[in-house]
Order: structure tokens, then C-alpha cells, then sequence
């Protein structure tokens, strides 16, 4: 399997894979290759046979428990979050969430929010650091340079996780976690039209933007839902 650098340490310990090879790296002897997201198409896959068996990605333990420690001097539920996605997607506008728009998810009380954002939109976070309780990981997260090992472990942890339409919400779903997706109104295929399940990830819910750009109502409905969920 051919795949991003950030991605290998995690994908090295799924055991249906026998080798991780990342760009730059010699190309064995092969007699087919295949895009990833083609796969579907070649094994005929439907609504009624996608595989739905998670987790199918699992950290290293080492890295879930160190983790573990570090939330355990943490009061509350924890609910992971990441607003932004890979700013150089050509429609990363449509999908990526404004963080001051979850500003009044730090009115819910008994919740202790925690940053899942690596690379793109750490800026964001300074200007509001007075206006709310948000626990950010120390460096061990890689959060400038990115780490999908990680965010697993840390994801692992988290008691929910509220994500915009990135790849935190198939991580998030890949493992089993509780999720809670923002999509847009102009929705990337895998979420459909209409639906507030995915057919992909069992644990996710999505949450669906009515007017394009308009973030408010979104937000509004998950801060409802999330105070019933830990009132």
C-alpha cells in the first residue's frame, strides 16, 4: 500500500496490510495496481455489503495510554474537535468550520473540549484562548507537522468527537470512536444527501449545513444535542 508519509506508522500496524511503502519509495514487483477509492467499484461493493466490522484501524497502545494519562489530570467528559481541513482541497472553503464558530460549545457544562487540529487552522486557536477552556495537546501530538498515529491514540481517548468534513471524521469512524460530522450543504459524495447516519462508520452522526456557508444553525443543533448527551 502505497500511502502519505503521515499516514504509515498508523497503517504499518493494520495486519491485513503486508507492506507500507510512502512516495519516494522503490516500487516492488506488482501485477495490478489499484486507487484506493476505486477499490468499491472492483469488488462491486453496495449499501448492503460495505464492511462496517471497527474498528479497522488500532494505534499503538503505548501511544493510547500515554494519552490516557495526559486526559486523566482532565475534568469532564472529554469531546475531541477539528474545524479545519487540508487548505490546499480546492473546495476546503465549502467544508472547514470557522473555530469561533464553536465558541458556544464551551458553554456545556461537565464537557472538557480538546483540540484534535494538526497543520491547517492552529493559528485560529491564540485569539480565543480568553474566551474559552480549551485543552490543547502539548508537542508530543505533532500538531505543526501532523500525525495520524497521533490523533488515533489521542481520538481513542476522547469520549466524543465533533469534526467538520475531514479526514479527523474517517479517522474518528475508522476507529470506533462516537462522531459527530458538520457537512456541508454541498456534501462530499460519501455522506450522500439526506441521511444523519453513514453506511461507512456505525459510530458517526452527521450533522447537515441547510444554507451553504451558514455554519450558525449547525452549531446551535450539536451544542442542543451535546448537553442532552452529557447533562
Amino acid at each position: 500500500m502505497l500511502c502519505q508519509r503521515e499516514l504509515a506508522d498508523l497503517l504499518k500496524l493494520t495486519p491485513e496490510i503486508d507492506q507500507i511503502l510512502i512516495e519516494g519509495d522503490e516500487l516492488p514487483d506488482f501485477d495490478y495496481q489499484c486507487a484506493l477509492l476505486s477499490v468499491p467499484l472492483y469488488l462491486k461493493t453496495s449499501l448492503e455489503t460495505i464492511p462496517v466490522e471497527i474498528p479497522f484501524l488500532v494505534p499503538g497502545s503505548d501511544r493510547q495510554q500515554y494519552w490516557s494519562d495526559v486526559l486523566a489530570k482532565q475534568e469532564g467528559k472529554k469531546v475531541g474537535f477539528n474545524w479545519n481541513g487540508n487548505i490546499k482541497f480546492s473546495r476546503d472553503h465549502f467544508r472547514s468550520v470557522p473555530l469561533e464558530s464553536f465558541l458556544p460549545l464551551g458553554e456545556v457544562k461537565g464537557v472538557q473540549l480538546v483540540s484534535l487540529q494538526q497543520v491547517n487552522g492552529l493559528e485560529q486557536i491564540e485569539p480565543l484562548k480568553t474566551l474559552w477552556d480549551l485543552f490543547e495537546p502539548g508537542a508530543e501530538y505533532e500538531a505543526e507537522t501532523g500525525s495520524f498515529m497521533e490523533a488515533a491514540a489521542l481520538i481513542q481517548n476522547m469520549d466524543l468527537v465533533i469534526t467538520s468534513d475531514t479526514a479527523t471524521a474517517h479517522l474518528a469512524g475508522s476507529l470506533g470512536v462516537p462522531v459527530w460530522i458538520l457537512v456541508s450543504q454541498m456534501p462530499e459524495w460519501r455522506w450522500m444527501l439526506e441521511r444523519t447516519d453513514s453506511p461507512w462508520y456505525p459510530t458517526a452522526r452527521l450533522f447537515r449545513q441547510e444554507t451553504l456557508g451558514d455554519w450558525k444553525p449547525v452549531i446551535e443543533e450539536v451544542k442542543s444535542e451535546l448537553e442532552q448527551l452529557f447533562q
